[in-house]
């Protein structure tokens, strides 16, 4: 069909984990059996069992100064902790599991490399690499994903979301699907203020996207292609099957356009999510319609304050400081989950509004490029999600905004506007 996407079915996907230790165990094989007989549960012992030792499961040992170097800072950026990247960097050799199996269910050849990965690492006391990220975990942060007695995962566990900072809002990026012979999924100009939602959001779709995989590839031979349609649904159950949650809340359905986004040499194929052609506003202000269809969320109105004097101190503070705290922000010395604020002045008929703006982009000191906090109350142009670029010079205020405490630095005038 002409709105459907055609994508290719790969012949084989792999795993690949790497235990790096500089005391590895004399025999690997039976270090694995031991930790197969004390520590996982039959079902999962029985999948393992038969292929250790075969020409399907390779593992080899080598020394770490044959090895590629290793990726310390997106260890970091994925959270391991200095220890654990200490340990890794100074390894002398390498443990390293390998497996491929077809696309479709189960992933087999993830579980399985994954065990055994986890029983290397618990006999000489070693992290572990997922090199598919590449991410630097622990043999317990693994045995937490393994599957439950009936085949069942959270995919939150096994796709990540990273995102970064773009002009119009942020980039946030699925990585893990490729596990499953699927192309990752992007959403571009994504509300700041709304990253931990649509990181929810993406794992609910991808959630979705992975059951319908599943079904149009069967379980017995791959076709070489399938047709995804464009218009892709999914729902509030999606992202709590994402979490291993129990759905409690209305299942509200929403639709996203996909649009296949081919890779360049070893680079990931992506699937851009985009609002559906008749949407009629921005692709920020689709996001945020989309996270309020889903979790309920709706944008704060701007607040208006008739304390004339009380507003003209608290101004004059953020103003003070204005200078150096964007000296910070383009100097990327904000903390990683830290959003820098600006409050404009919007000159409106019957009075000044004064909505807030997130700060995507403040290269020239005269001229912000952001992404609109609030909805004005008498200027439709002005909405949730919609990018903006203001004049510097209608700044009155500042503040620097996490999404686990909201304000934490700044933010003057929000003390003399009503509750």
């Amino acid at each position: 069909m002409a709105d459907d996407i055609v994508l290719p079915v790969p012949e084989a996907v792999y795993a690949t984990y790497v235990v790096p230790t500089s005391r590895p165990p004399s025999d690997v094989i039976a270090a694995v059996r031991h930790y197969l007989a004390s520590s996982v549960d039959d079902n999962l012992r029985d999948l393992v069992q038969p292929l250790l030792d075969t020409p399907v499961c390779q593992i080899s040992v080598i020394r770490a100064s044959d090895a590629p170097a290793l990726p310390d800072d997106l260890f970091r950026i994925f959270g391991a902790a200095p220890e654990e990247v200490e340990s890794a960097s100074t390894a002398t050799h390498m443990v390293v599991v390998q497996l491929a199996s077809p696309p479709g269910w189960p992933p087999a050849h993830e579980w399985v490399a994954r065990i055994i990965a986890a029983g290397i690492a618990v006999a000489c006391d070693a992290p572990i690499i997922d090199t598919f990220v590449p991410r630097l975990t622990s043999s317990e942060k693994l045995e937490r994903t393994y599957p439950d007695d009936r085949g069942e995962m959270r995919i939150a566990q096994w796709v990540l979301i990273p995102q970064s900072a773009g002009q119009e809002g942020l980039w946030l990026t699925t990585k893990g699907l490729g596990r499953f012979g699927l192309p990752e999924l992007q959403g571009a100009n994504v509300p700041p203020q709304l990253g931990g939602q649509m990181a929810g959001a993406m794992s609910g779709l991808a959630q979705a996207l992975l059951n319908w995989w599943i079904d149009a590839i069967g379980r017995d031979e791959p076709p070489a292609f399938v047709q995804l349609p464009q218009l892709f649904d999914f729902s509030h159950e999606d992202v709590s099957a994402a979490y291993g949650r129990s759905d409690a809340s209305p299942a509200a359905r929403v639709s996203v356009r996909l649009e296949l986004d081919p890779s360049q040499p070893s680079e990931d194929t992506f699937l851009s999510i985009l609002p559906p052609l008749d949407f009629p506003a921005s692709t920020g202000e689709f996001f945020a319609r989309l996270c309020q269809d889903l979790f309920g969320s709706s944008p704060d109105e701007v607040r208006q304050s008739r304390q004339r004097e009380a507003m003209e101190r608290a101004i004059a503070t953020a103003m003070s400081t204005i200078d150096d705290v964007r000296t910070r922000f383009v100097q990327r010395k904000l903390g990683l989950d830290q959003r820098l604020l600006v409050k404009f002045r919007l000159s409106v008929p019957g009075g000044d509004e004064y909505p807030w703006l997130f700060v995507n982009s403040w290269n020239s000191p005269d001229q912000i490029h952001g992404t609109s906090g609030n909805d004005a109350v008498r200027d439709p142009s002005v909405r949730v999600g919609r990018p903006l670029v203001i004049a510097a010079s209608d700044v009155i205020d500042w503040a620097i905004w996490t999404e686990a405490d909201g304000i934490v630095e700044g933010g003057w005038t929000n003390d003399v506007l009503p509750e």
